[in-house]
């Protein structure tokens, strides 16, 4: 299954959809899109992504997705496209975001019990999102680098328990990291073969929603481990790089309140890594180089949202996150840190249109120990319209 799921993912969807429709009624498939048109400027003295900061340009994503529910069974899928600026690597020509197939094993007023198979959205710790732009507080995260950890293989057991005290949602799972060799390839145009070897590993989730839903704590715990290759030719002649990641460990603890229209979160995200390192020539196979990277990363986000009544919307966010550890140049990483501050306006036109706007700021600072000034500090403001269907 999870061969096909690699190999033959838009055909299966095809023929999916086919088949639902009919053995089913068609009012019991739901079928949505979205289609956005946006545009992103930026300023300031980063360092990397050099095309697309200081400048203008145009974004653009569309997507359809599907979802099929019957008393035993579900099942959903979508299909997206996207294009932000001139960063060969944002591109997203066709992508499967995710299909899933899922049965009901407990129904009942007091548990809630589901098993889903398949390629499954993961941005670390949320398992339900579906990646619409109306979803999501950014329009543009970060330097517009699409993150390669939200898609997963494999599958999770959802378990929701209500109770006189609240409820709580138990997802665990057990994936394989998934990434676009082809994609990352566009990272730079002296490198010319990629391979990515992930292994399955597990993942928990255990949220507590308070009665009446007022409050909710969350934790979250994955673990990842992964092969990593490539050959580049530089001025040293044609080199490959391989990194072993033999265990990375992703915890999250949140908390968030709900009162009128108003949602404020704060998060605390810890990750502890480990890399083993080697560089080689081609030719000769000689070693250049060889090290090890550990540490840790400790990241706090802090976001506001209020939904006003006539489909307007205000949000805002705060993150900082901190690296400490040692590389293998022996070179410290205390100090090495990045600080976000965004702020946003959503607001919904109606028929389908909602227009959304939002600045941000970010400041990163390589290694404050060797040199406080080596980072980076952009502006970046993005609007886009979209139509959802």
């Amino acid at each position: 299954m999870l061969y096909l799921l690699n190999r033959g993912v838009i055909t299966i969807i095809l023929l999916f959809q086919v088949i639902i429709a009919s053995a089913y009624e068609l009012e019991d498939v739901q079928i949505h899109g979205f289609i956005g048109q946006g545009y992103v400027y930026t300023s300031g003295d980063g360092e990397r992504d050099d095309d697309f900061l200081g400048g203008s340009t145009d974004l653009f994503e569309a997507g359809i997705n599907y979802s099929f529910s019957s008393k035993n069974w579900f099942s959903t899928g979508q299909l997206v496209s996207r294009d932000i600026g001139e960063v060969p690597v944002n591109e997203e020509k066709l992508a499967l975001d995710f299909l899933v197939l899922g049965g009901r094993l407990i129904t009942s007023s007091s548990l809630d019990m589901q098993v889903r198979l398949g390629k499954i959205k993961t941005p670390f710790d949320n398992l339900d999102m579906l990646d619409i732009p109306t979803a999501r507080d950014y329009i543009v995260e970060g330097l517009s680098r699409i993150n390669f950890d939200l898609r997963s293989v494999g599958a999770v057991l959802d378990l929701l328990w209500y109770s006189g005290f609240g409820s709580f949602d138990v997802n665990v799972g057990y994936l394989r990291q998934q990434v676009d060799g082809k994609r990352a390839l566009k990272l730079s145009d002296t490198v010319d073969y990629i391979s990515h070897r992930a292994g399955f590993n597990p993942l928990l989730r255990v949220r507590w929603n308070s009665p009446g839903e007022m409050f909710n704590i969350a934790y979250s715990r994955r673990v990842y481990d992964f092969d990593y290759s490539l050959s580049e030719d530089n001025p040293e002649g044609l080199v490959k790089l391989t990194l072993n990641v033999p265990h990375d460990i992703y915890q999250s603890l949140s908390f968030a309140v709900f009162w009128g229209g108003s949602k404020l979160q704060f998060k605390r995200s810890h990750i502890d890594y480990n890399q083993y390192y080697e560089i080689r020539a081609m030719q000769n196979d000689f070693l250049f180089f060889a090290g090890n990277d550990k540490g840790s990363f400790d990241g706090y986000n802090l976001s506001y949202r209020y939904d006003f009544s006539q489909g307007f919307s205000i949000n805002a966010a705060l993150d900082y996150g901190k690296y400490k550890g040692e590389s293998g140049l022996a070179m410290p990483m205390l100090g090495c840190y990045t600080k976000i501050v965004l702020a946003g306006i959503d607001y919904y036109i109606g028929s389908g249109w909602t227009l959304r706007s939002n600045f941000s700021h970010s400041k990163s600072n390589v290694n404050e120990i060797i040199d406080p000034q080596l980072g980076s500090s952009v502006n970046m403001f993005a609007a886009e319209i979209i139509y959802s269907f």
